[in-house]
């Protein structure tokens, strides 16, 4: 029988792995990126540190709960992250594994 501590365990398991950290821009927009795991799909997207994380399928991303729902539901897709590399605007493509 699943519990309800089960259960959630379970839905914990399937949350969507980016594979990096991030912080909020104080006086700008978007998120800083602090680390990037190495194979994971942002590190594959090519992130790297101090890029600016600005939006996710077009979708303005300047909080980390608009982070976690941009990519809530993307086992087995593709999304496109628009970037800011040192002034310049940076699409990557970052694709996540289905779920278990």
């Amino acid at each position: 029988m699943m519990t309800p501590a089960r259960l959630a365990m379970c839905e914990e398991l399937r949350r969507v792995y980016l594979g990096l950290s991030v912080r909020s821009m104080m006086d700008a927009p978007g998120m800083m990126i602090l680390l990037v795991n190495t194979e994971s799909p942002a590190w594959r997207g090519e992130m790297k540190v101090g890029d600016i994380l600005m939006e996710i399928e077009g979708k303005p991303i300047n909080l980390i709960n608009e982070l976690y729902d941009a990519i809530a539901d993307a086992h087995g897709k593709s999304l496109a992250f628009k970037i800011n590399r040192k002034g310049a605007e940076v699409l990557c493509y970052v694709t996540f594994p289905h779920a278990a």
